[in-house]
């Protein structure tokens, strides 16, 4: 089974320096909810997370089960780590691929075997299609290769992980 945690984190200009950075560079896992997980091949837990000048707040944590069609088997991907990431079941574990940002060609960043784990740290800066308004997100996915019996409310807390990818751009404006 692949338990996956995919933790988006939010800020606005307001909170980009120095003293905000460090509590965002501080999120690397999250607690997931109490309940027992389902026997599925995939299970995924989605946070996601707002800084402003009080802190992080956590807007949103859920789970959900998925079943094969969830792993990508090449052409579109419809995977729910889409359109940047997708997970392909192996014969021994699992590889994730990384479609970067609009890359209609995947490249395998990381492969996991049975009891290994994996992270990827991602970055974007944005604007709101109704405003323009620019805001920044961190995006950090961890990935754990395990049974469905190894499901624990600190089941990511992992300080360094068995493999781990990283894409950061600048964020700041360039134009």
């Amino acid at each position: 089974m692949l338990f996956v945690q995919k933790i988006t984190l939010r800020w606005h200009k307001e909170v980009r320096f120095a003293k905000h950075a460090d509590q965002r560079r501080s999120v690397r896992f999250w607690e997931l909810p109490a309940e027992t997980a389902p026997a599925s091949p995939l299970l995924l837990h989605t946070v996601a997370l707002l800084q402003d000048e009080s802190g992080l707040h956590c807007a949103d944590s859920r789970v959900k089960s998925y079943d094969e069609s969830a792993f990508y088997s090449g052409g579109h991907n419809r995977s729910p780590l889409a359109p940047r990431l997708a997970v392909t079941r192996e014969e021994t574990g699992f590889s994730v691929q990384y479609f970067g940002m609009g890359n209609s060609t995947p490249r395998t960043v990381l492969t996991l075997l049975p009891g290994e784990s994996g992270r990827i740290l991602l970055n974007a800066r944005r604007t709101y299609h109704d405003t323009g308004r620019w805001y920044y997100e961190q995006i950090t996915v961890n990935f754990l290769d395990a049974a469905p019996s190894a499901y624990r409310k600190k089941l990511f807390f992992i300080k360094e992980p068995t493999h781990s990818f990283s894409d950061l751009k600048p964020l700041q404006y360039c134009g």
